[in-house]
């Protein structure tokens, strides 16, 4: 068992009331003792490159504990000499000078939270300039990675394609977006998602020419994708306030507060006293469960994935489908249809990008 990536969901509070958000927000805190329990137990089992992530609810709420762990993370990899690495998702409204230098001091990769021009109506109000002055700071420091995700919900959908040229209008270089999952997307709201998408193309395809950068990351051409399968557990795990260890924050956001049923004790690892006891009983036939979370292996009302013709393109997450109400591996038709359609779209901005090369390589060739 070796690990690449720990991940600490130091709390389940949040400072803010997202419209869409599937997470059960509580008071509870992941306390430091069981923080640096994990890592005794996980440091001599970690990959020689290691990431270390800090999650929520707003985990910035519990920015003098971060202080404490990164430093003692630090500290205690004197002697093993790993790379090392540090991560945060947060929205933002807590980071100020002394955070912003923290974070820049230790080269944290910072993914913010952030929904452009929907970031008032689906996020707390009144946030969308406080975010932006941020995200500025956060761009002027060398040492910070920024990735900015947008949510939208079929409330907001119509504002996609004017928040994603907002963002990247702001310098954005690594920026992605995802629906809301916590309501049904009806045929309406899939239409206006399709026609946002052909809206955003061609802005798409003029930044890449201009600058020969595509920003948005689920745009980019990947290799070695294949049929997606649940890496959860699999060289990751995560630890939430409860102490219990999970492969993945959507399990444990997903099965919060469940102590009980088939689903929960098939993908939970125990807390985390259970699992430095009996981990090699534990661990793998908990991961093989997750395994078995593949593509090829899920299905929706009308058929099994399998047979689907986007198979190899798609990439939906189980768990994070289960988080809408449905069970583990079937997918709702809605979440289905808004893969099949920005596939689709995907394949015509490629498609439509390499015409344009080749019709420039002609014209250079001609002159």
């Amino acid at each position: 068992m070796k690990t690449s990536m720990l991940t600490f969901i130091l709390t389940e509070n949040c400072n803010f009331k997202c419209s869409y958000c599937y997470q059960n927000h509580t008071e509870r805190n992941l306390e430091t003792l069981e923080i640096k329990k994990c890592l005794d137990f996980f440091f001599p089992r970690l990959e020689r490159e290691c990431h270390f992530n800090f999650y929520g609810g707003e985990p910035l709420l519990r920015f003098q504990q971060i202080e404490e762990i990164v430093s003692w993370i630090k500290t205690r990899n004197k002697k093993s000499k790993n790379e090392i690495s540090f991560g945060i998702s947060t929205n933002g409204s807590l980071i100020n000078d002394k955070v912003l230098k923290f974070l820049n001091s230790h080269q944290f990769t910072v993914l913010l939270s952030f929904d452009g021009l929907a970031q008032d109506q689906g996020r707390t109000k009144e946030s969308l300039a406080p975010t932006i002055r941020v995200l500025k700071k956060l761009q002027d420091l060398k040492n910070i990675n920024l990735q900015v995700n947008s949510v939208f919900s079929p409330r907001t959908i119509g504002l996609l394609a004017d928040s994603i040229r907002f963002i990247q209008d702001l310098g954005v270089k690594n920026h992605d977006f995802s629906l809301a999952f916590n309501e049904e997307w009806d045929s309406k709201a899939l239409r206006i998602y399709k026609n946002q998408l052909r809206m955003l193309r061609k802005d798409l395809i003029d930044r890449y020419w201009g600058t020969h950068e595509i920003p948005l990351s689920s745009y980019r051409k990947h290799t070695g994708w294949g049929i997606f399968s649940c890496a959860a557990g699999k060289d990751r795990f995560v630890l939430g306030p409860d102490t219990k260890l999970w492969g993945c924050h959507l399990f444990a956001n997903h099965f919060q507060d469940q102590e009980t049923g088939r689903e929960f004790n098939r993908y939970c690892f125990g807390t985390l006293d259970d699992f430095i006891r009996n981990h090699g009983k534990i661990y793998e036939p908990t991961r093989k469960n997750h395994s078995i979370l593949s593509q090829e292996q899920f299905f929706t009302d009308r058929k099994d994935c399998v047979f689907c013709p986007y198979l190899k393109d798609c990439q939906i997450c189980p768990v994070a489908a289960a988080n809408f109400g449905s069970i583990n591996g079937k997918i709702p038709s809605w979440l289905c249809e808004s893969q099949r359609i920005i596939i689709d779209e995907k394949r015509i901005f490629w498609k439509e990008t390499e015409n344009n090369s080749l019709s420039r390589e002609k014209t250079d060739l001609m002159m």
